[in-house]
């Protein structure tokens, strides 16, 4: 019995896709797409010839390039010219049922495809075979209730591409795939007949989201072999058509009305926690408005007005009239220039709304780097390893099983740590030669909540209880007393919990007895208190350096065999302490690197390092471990080479300055070169991003390898001038002395 309901949990857990609803603006943050990834935009457009120059002003807000495009409900009339996508090829269904009906696909021209129209009952449909799938691309209108007839054609239509792996069902199906509380028997059949359908085909859905009212129908169905293939697929929520406005005030007044002062008597803080967040929601609540935006004032990018949205369907129309008379010279001539007119247009309007983002922020330096980031295009995103949900048979699993080990290792290393009553000589001498380390964590006030609370960003998103900065910020005089006991709570408690998301999965809560949470600000110090012993055990003939978790060791010998001697009785002396302090060396990640004036005086081939864990370093022909041989190696940002010429680091400076060329030809069209400042005085804005951005990386560590041959120094100096020169719009053959006098920069 205990296995069949362990079955049935599996069953319960596993899912085909990863499914989220989002903004545009958040589905970088949401799902890491990479580079080779397989993507596909579909859009129910309600008539492609009037709404499609709204959908690529959306879609170009992703930052990504979609390889497919399904456009759907296209009302493709007789005589409609389809709208060109510039590096794509479109493809559009003929077979049509109504004035609705109509599929359009956009495929990228670099990748190698085959589309054919497929008949179908009741619906338009396209078949798409690209990169080993097989999409379906449907249009079925809803004004035909009985799905019957449909449902049997695309099930014979699943008969001939059964044997495929991969089969994507993509569309505006019309077919309510979500189950509701109240639903009539037709709609049940309907459902049911479809989903057991496909399901004979191994086609199961990806999402079961609402994408119209509360109802699912547009369809991402897929047949995949999810041990090869992961798939996310996101509802996104296009322009906001509604404006909420909060009442802060009102809002206040309602809190103080609920006296949270009752919240101070209570000791248990997760019922303080939601009896805080359930007031203050509450007050949001009956206190906002939701008023809707007209179509002429709603803002599809913050530098595109009403003007550009009627430049932009003028070009289009005359491209289209272009098309259908190729050969009218006088019509030709009037589309190019205007067409250049507008693109002109465009870039001039999108540059003077950056040009005024940079100035309006330059007295705060937070939000001009934000605004840098933003023209540019180099805010990160997050990067999840997805690996670690492959640790157990099912993702879910997989998160409970990390979260255990984190929330218990402080448990495990606090119980085997301590020392046995009769401690042994070689322990006490390590105790006796190392200074112990300690710190103390004290209550916290109201003063110092008070100051965090303020020193937030007032822009930043709401966090899981959809309490704005701003708001708290308000009432920060209601709130702070409260946060502060709820804070001194959370360190007294001994129920603590924790929880782990690795990518979209969340683990189950886990208790915490020892040690802080998987995550927590004080994780590093308490890790920087536990290992700064390692750095005062005395070893011969070396060296510890020390960052954080990163540990170097040089050793020295008269001769390369006394070196290896000190290396190896060193390193097991480490490993000792290691292993006394239940800390493991990561041997994998463990390199060494014989540092010689030439090649000739580097030591033999069959030089090799150990790290004893048998605690013996005479012993020749032991099986412990032997270390990583490298030529050079990277150590705190700086590359170390083992002739110290400074080469391999000189290079990978010159690379990241020119992979910083890029974003000044960005900047340069946006930055004001010189502007005043609010004490009066001329600031040159492009000078202090390239001093951020350049010279920190030319000036970092420079007292290290900035003894390096002088020749070598050439390929940065390149670098650096054709970077000023693109900054400054200087030709490729200026001269280079006068170069740097204008600009003022260090070679």
């Amino acid at each position: 019995m205990g296995d069949s309901l362990q079955t049935v949990n599996d069953l319960d857990s596993i899912e085909i896709a990863h499914s989220i609803e989002c903004d545009f603006s958040e589905l970088s943050k949401q799902i890491n797409i990479k580079r080779n990834d397989f993507t596909i935009v579909v859009q129910n457009i309600r008539s492609i010839s009037r709404n499609f120059d709204d959908f690529i002003l959306t879609v170009s807000s992703l930052k990504f390039e979609t390889d497919v495009i399904i456009l759907t409900e296209c009302r493709l009339t007789p005589g409609i010219i389809i709208p060109h996508l510039n590096n794509y090829t479109a493809y559009s269904t003929t077979l049509h049922l109504n004035q609705n009906d109509g599929v359009v696909v956009y495929i990228k021209n670099n990748l190698e495809s085959k589309v054919k129209e497929i008949k179908l009952s009741q619906a338009s449909c396209l078949q798409l075979d690209l990169l080993n799938n097989i999409v379906l691309c449907i249009y079925r209108s809803p004004s035909i209730t009985n799905t019957e007839t449909f449902v049997t054609s695309l099930s014979s239509h699943l008969d001939s591409i059964q044997t495929q792996k991969n089969i994507i069902i993509a569309g505006d199906i019309n077919i309510n795939i979500k189950p509701k509380d109240i639903e009539s028997s037709h709609e049940h059949r309907n459902r049911t007949n479809y989903l057991d359908t496909l399901s004979l085909y191994g086609i199961l859905p990806g999402h079961i989201l609402p994408t119209r009212n509360e109802n699912c129908l547009d369809h991402f169905m897929l047949k995949i072999n999810s041990k090869k293939t992961s798939a996310s697929i996101a509802i996104l929520h296009t322009i906001n058509k509604t404006r909420t406005t909060i009442d802060f005030e009102q809002a206040l007044k309602y809190i103080q009305e609920n006296n949270l002062a009752d919240l101070l008597f209570c000791s248990d803080p997760e019922t303080l926690t939601n009896l805080l967040v359930h007031k203050l929601t509450e007050s949001i609540n009956k206190n906002t408005t939701i008023t809707k935006i007209p179509n002429s004032k709603r803002i599809i990018k913050p530098w595109v007005s009403p003007g550009i949205l009627r430049c932009i369907k003028n070009r289009n129309k005359l491209q289209k009239d272009h098309k259908r008379d190729p050969h009218n010279d006088i019509l030709k001539i009037t589309y190019i220039r205007y067409r250049n007119h507008c693109n002109n247009l465009i870039k001039k309007i999108k540059r003077k709304y950056e040009k005024e983002l940079i100035t309006k922020s330059a007295s705060n330096n937070k939000l001009l780097w934000k605004n840098i980031k933003t023209i540019t295009y180099t805010n990160k995103c997050n990067n999840y390893n997805t690996d670690l949900l492959n640790i157990k048979s099912t993702p879910l699993d997989s998160v409970n099983y990390i979260n255990d080990y984190f929330a218990n290792i402080g448990k495990n290393l606090a119980q085997q740590i301590q020392p046995p009553l009769n401690l042994d000589q070689n322990y006490v001498h390590h105790s006796q030669r190392t200074q112990p380390n300690s710190f103390v964590l004290l209550d916290t006030d109201s003063d110092e909540v008070n100051y965090i609370l303020m020193s937030l960003k007032f822009d930043s998103a709401s966090g899981w209880d959809n309490v704005s900065t701003a708001f708290l910020k308000y009432i920060r005089k209601e709130v702070v007393p409260i946060i502060t006991h709820l804070a001194n709570l959370c360190f007294a408690h001994e129920n603590r919990k924790q929880r782990v998301k690795v990518g979209h999965y969340i683990s189950e809560d886990s208790n915490i007895s020892y040690g802080v949470p998987q995550g927590n600000v004080l994780g590093p110090t308490m890790f920087l208190v536990y290992i700064n012993e390692l750095c005062n055990c005395k070893i011969a003939d070396s060296q510890i350096f020390s960052y954080a978790d990163d540990t170097a060791v040089v050793f020295t010998g008269n001769t390369w065999n006394h070196a290896k001697l000190n290396a190896e009785s060193g390193l097991a002396e480490i490993a000792k302490w290691l292993e006394t302090n239940l800390l493991t060396l990561n041997v994998t990640k463990t390199n060494y690197i014989c540092f010689s004036n030439t090649q000739r005086t580097q030591p033999e081939k069959d030089f090799n390092i150990k790290i004893h864990s048998c605690f013996n370093s005479q012993v020749l022909n032991c099986a412990c471990l032997t270390i990583n041989k490298v030529p050079h190696i990277k150590y705190l940002g700086i590359v170390v080479d083992q002739r110290l010429s400074w080469y391999p680091h000189i290079e990978q400076v010159s690379n990241r300055v020119r992979k910083l060329s890029w974003i000044f030809s960005t900047l340069r069209h946006v930055v004001p070169k010189i502007s005043e400042n609010t004490s009066g005085r001329q600031k040159d804005f492009l000078k202090m991003i390239y001093i951020a951005l350049v010279q920190s990386v030319l000036s970092y560590c420079i007292p290290v390898w900035g003894g390096a041959a002088k020749t070598k120094f050439i390929m940065v100096e390149r670098a650096q001038r054709a970077l000023i020169k693109c900054m400054y719009f200087k030709k490729k053959r200026y001269s280079t002395e006068d170069l740097y006098k204008e600009c003022n920069l260090l070679s």
